[in-house]
């Protein structure tokens, strides 16, 4: 099966819905009628730069967001998620074969890249002593965007998805991980189609 059997059959859902976990004035301020679009560009960022957010999953971006507060309260005083409307557009799915080709391939690219210049190939690394996820991932980042950076196609990617394998097993001997979770970075902010609050399931109903 070659690339032209890929683009026949490729196809990423329209709509999804994404969740963002941040401190309420960014809350605020995305639900405005202006709302900023703010990149994340952390040398360990996973998916690489974009606006991250958790796919279908406003628990774990919840959990995430207090997860963050006990780190630094001074950041997120009033934890909190919004949600967003996403459309993927043309997305490195790493969910999927064809991309995760690319992407091993940028790596050996980055990787010859890296020894003729004589730079530090990035390694990925825990966060803490016994994280076996390696949370920190300095080298994913790194050949994700150089992945961007070599990029010679017209359409350069709008977003970024990716599965993330967290956690503890959710019960002995399971190949399930009580933290695994869906990712999507959105690098175009037009991608971003519309900001919502979420609703309350325990609200009252007239």
């Amino acid at each position: 099966m070659n690339s032209n059997s890929f683009e026949l059959y490729a196809s990423n859902p329209k709509l999804v819905l994404g969740f963002h976990g941040c401190d309420e004035l960014t809350a605020k301020s995305l639900l405005s009628e202006k709302p900023t679009f703010k990149q994340s560009k952390n040398h360990y960022d996973w998916l690489g730069n974009g606006m991250y957010f958790w796919e279908n999953d406003p628990i774990r971006a919840w959990e995430y967001v207090n997860e963050a507060k006990l780190r630094n309260p001074d950041k997120y005083p009033n934890p909190t998620v919004v949600g967003a409307v996403l459309d993927l557009g043309h997305c490195l799915n790493l969910s999927e074969n064809h991309y995760k080709k690319l992407l091993k391939d940028a790596y050996f690219r980055f990787e010859k890249f890296a020894i003729e210049t004589g730079a530090e190939m990035p390694k990925n690394k825990e966060a803490y002593s016994g994280d076996h996820d390696k949370l920190l991932r300095p080298l994913d980042r790194a050949v994700i965007e150089f992945l961007h950076a070599t990029n010679t196609d017209e359409q350069q990617f709008d977003s970024v998805r990716g599965m993330f394998v967290e956690g503890e097993e959710l019960y002995k001997g399971a190949g399930f991980h009580e933290k695994t979770h869906v990712q999507i970075a959105i690098r175009n902010p037009m991608m971003i189609k519309g900001y919502f609050r979420l609703i309350d399931k325990h609200m009252e109903i007239d």
